[in-house]
């Protein structure tokens, strides 16, 4: 591995090997390790996820031509997951994040918008994070982007999803109307339309939002989701004065990721402030890869983006947790994760029940946080609309039955030929192929 801690390998596996959470607990003491006494009191969990970003534009991740020096010191002083993976569009990524649940299960495989403007994610029938959390006494909070429901139509659908509290971009009005996320945003505060104009820009106006609760004094600990509005489209230049490395429409993204990189910064130097930061976890994470008219630099390459592709580049996403006391620095983990995985986590750090006669697909990953060595999942599932695959490490199983070999060919452009000897190839096939049928069967 490089001093970044980036697998030395070709350009396109790296691209193959695939959010942020921040977790303010009260842990166990430093003398107590890497495990969680089963007497601590639960900790607070603060969920962000970048909007557009993939693993391939950051520099923990091998990425060259974005400065994200937040974000860096989190894997530099916490661990870094390099197969972590989401589905390629936005919406199905934000159900599947709340609630454990694959695409195929809920039904939601594709951006709101496709599925009719007037639709939104059921509460009653999918249950989040924030109400499992909830049962277990936590406060919730969110700031962000929703798009899991039209706000104007449905006042209270983050309060019916769990949320006490609330400060949300809605996509569109009247169903058709699209709305603005940036400057003169069209935001929802619990349940009510906030008046802003064209001096106000939403990000910070959500972050001011979450710093505020992260800072009112509590006795139960508190949930907070952070789904930033950053770095989607419309590219623009961010307030303040940003200098960039690349011209044009990605010179515009880098920005947008900087100003992003800034916020994070922001919100850890208010943990710090509130002393919270010594009992924080931190996971960091995004809900697609980066759009696909950005070129980010990658190592020594262009390399286009694949926001709603099925690719790497399309799910391939970051995860990185910090949390001192409890995980080691500069770990790096080859372990397997989807999206899914959060719900179960999160429900498990937090002491709180699954949902009963609800099937999650999620593996919980606090066993990895914690040092602990226990079997982790062995293929991750990656679905948009009716196409799916699934894939570990080195190997790639589609719908269609085609098989590739990610270590020799990590683009997936020549699939492997029925009897061409490939060592593993047999054995892999025959693994992912049953790996598809358990998990869309069970």
């Amino acid at each position: 591995m490089n001093g970044n801690g980036v697998p030395n390998m070709p350009l396109s596996s790296a691209l193959r090997t695939g959010m942020i959470l921040i977790i303010l607990g009260f842990v166990a003491k430093p003398e107590s390790a890497l495990a969680l006494p089963k007497e601590s009191a639960p900790p607070n969990i603060l969920l962000i996820m970048a909007d557009d970003l993939g693993a391939e534009a950051l520099t923990s991740y091998g990425g060259t031509g974005i400065e994200t020096p937040n974000i860096d010191k989190l894997a530099e002083t916490g661990i870094r997951f390099r197969y972590c993976f989401s589905t390629p569009i936005c919406t199905p990524s934000r159900v599947q994040i709340l609630t454990g649940r694959y695409p195929f299960r809920t039904g939601w495989d594709d951006m709101l918008k496709y599925k009719g403007a007037d639709r939104y994610l059921d509460p009653t029938k999918e249950i989040s994070i924030a109400t499992q959390l909830k049962k277990a006494g936590y406060e919730t909070a969110i700031a962000g982007k929703w798009q899991l429901a039209q706000l104007d139509k449905h006042p209270t659908h983050l309060a019916d999803s769990g949320f006490d509290r609330s400060l949300c971009w809605t996509w569109c009005i009247d169903e058709t109307v699209p709305t603005r996320r940036y400057h003169g945003p069209s935001l929802y505060e619990n349940g009510k339309p906030k008046i802003t104009d064209m001096t106000d820009y939403g990000p910070d106006h959500c972050l001011a939002f979450l710093t505020n609760f992260i800072k009112t004094k509590r006795s139960a600990p508190f949930f907070a989701y952070y789904p930033m509005i950053l770095p989607h489209s419309p590219f623009h230049e961010p307030p303040g004065s940003i200098k960039t490395k690349t011209p044009g429409k990605s010179g515009h993204y880098e920005a947008m990721v900087i100003y992003l990189d800034r916020s994070i910064g922001r919100l850890l130097k208010t943990l710090e402030e509130e002393k919270l930061d010594k009992n924080t976890l931190v996971i960091f994470c995004a809900d697609n890869g980066c759009p696909t008219e950005i070129e980010t630099k990658f190592q020594d390459k262009e390399i286009p983006g694949g926001k709603g592709l099925m690719s790497t580049t399309g799910a391939w996403v970051p995860l990185i947790a910090n949390w001192p006391g409890v995980i080691k620095e500069k770990q790096v983990t080859s372990t397997l994760v989807d999206l899914s995985d959060m719900f179960p986590t999160l429900v498990e750090i937090g002491g709180a029940p699954l949902p009963e006669g609800v099937k999650i697909d999620g593996m919980s990953f606090a066993s990895v946080l914690r040092g602990e060595k226990k079997p982790g999942r062995s293929y991750v599932y990656v679905q948009m609309l009716e196409d799916y695959y699934v894939r570990d490490q080195d190997w790639q199983f589609t719908k269609d039955g085609n098989l590739f070999d990610l270590r020799e060919d990590p683009f997936s452009t020549k699939p492997v030929r029925w009897g061409q000897k490939i060592k593993g190839a047999a054995r892999a096939r025959k693994m992912l192929r049953a790996a598809t049928q358990e998990c869309r069967e069970r």
